[in-house]
Parts: structure tokens; sequence; C-alpha cells
């Protein structure tokens, strides 16, 4: 008996133990480099050290922990089944979400002398830029999380939507990180004898 020999092309995700989400926590793993650099220089720089700046300090090394961690676990043969979809990735997706909320809120306080001055300048390019950055990279990664999981494709969603809800949606993110940017200048500009009218 002749054996025919056909050719069957390997499947390239049988041998791929890292997910679709392994580029993502590489790029939150350099925004969080970066962010706790210039958190750490900030920190040390700064002649008042208060619970501000070792928040921001914690939340970006934390950040840059996870991110490794996740980074490790995919790239480990034996972990990778234990971290890639599991409930540990959410969970760890989660609380970098609602970190960097607590730690972009602090950041951005002209009162705290971190990356905003007196006057709501940004004196600090790299902690201010690149804490936003973790944070909506934390968000992007959550939402991918979701949708190879659980099914749940927000972007795709929102997309077959009528256009006018994702201009109305994205206004709407946009106007209150502006408004929660304002208020904080109004705040610290007009307060006392001395305020504009």
């Amino acid at each position: 008996m002749m054996e025919s020999s056909v050719d069957v092309a390997p499947d390239p995700s049988a041998n791929s133990v890292r997910s679709q989400r392994f580029t993502d926590w590489v790029v939150l793993f350099v925004f969080s480099v970066i962010a706790l650099g210039s958190a750490v220089e900030t920190a040390h720089d700064s002649d008042y050290s208060g619970n501000s700046q070792r928040w921001i300090v914690a939340m970006s090394a934390l950040s840059f922990l996870l991110s490794l961690g996740a980074i490790c676990f995919q790239l480990s043969g034996t972990f990778s089944s234990l971290f890639i979809g599991t409930r540990l990735e959410g969970g760890m997706l989660g609380f970098l979400i609602f970190g960097w909320i607590g730690g972009v809120a602090v950041m951005s306080d002209s009162n705290n002398d971190l990356a905003v001055n007196e006057e709501g300048r940004v004196q600090n390019g790299n902690l201010y830029y690149f804490s936003w950055a973790a944070f909506v990279w934390s968000v992007t990664l959550f939402a991918n999380y979701l949708r190879s999981v659980y099914s749940i494709d927000v972007v795709g969603e929102t997309q077959n939507r009528a256009k006018r809800l994702t201009m109305w949606s994205s206004m709407l993110v946009i106007s209150i990180i502006i408004m929660s940017n304002c208020a904080q200048i109004y705040h610290s500009s007009c307060a006392g004898d001395d305020a504009i009218h």
C-alpha cells in the first residue's frame, strides 16, 4: 500500500504560549518603567514628602511589577496556562485600572506638586503623560481581555452603533478629563480674597 504524503501546515497557535495581549503587556511595562523613574525622581527632588508622592511611586512600582509578572508568566511554558485568560489576569487588570485612576488623580493635582505646578502647567512631562498612557493602556488591555475570554466586544459593539454614539461617548470622556483638571486649577487659583471675579 502506498502512503500519500500530504503536507499539512502546522497550526501556529498550537505551539504559542503567548496570548494576543503579550505585546500590550510589554507596552504597559514600558509605560510603567518610565512613570516609575519619573515618580522616584520627582519624589527625591521635592522638599515635601507626603502620601501623594508615596502613592504615585507605589502605583508606578506595582504597575511595573504586575506587568513584569504578566510578561514572565506568558514567557514561561509551565505557568502560562495558569495566567493567560484566567481570573488572575483579569484581577490584575482590574487592580491596575483602579490603581491608575487614583494615581492619575493624585499626579494631576496641582497641590501635590508632582507633575503639575500650582498654575496647572505640566512640569514633569514624563510622569504626567506616561501615567495617563499607563491608565489608558490598562483599560485597553482589560477590554481586550473581556473580548477574548468572555466574548464581550466593547469596541466592536460601540462601532456597530450609530457613529453619533461613539462621538458623544468620546466627548463625554474628554469633557470629564478636562473638567477634573480645570476644577483643580479653579480651586487653587480662585479661592480666598484674591479670587478672580
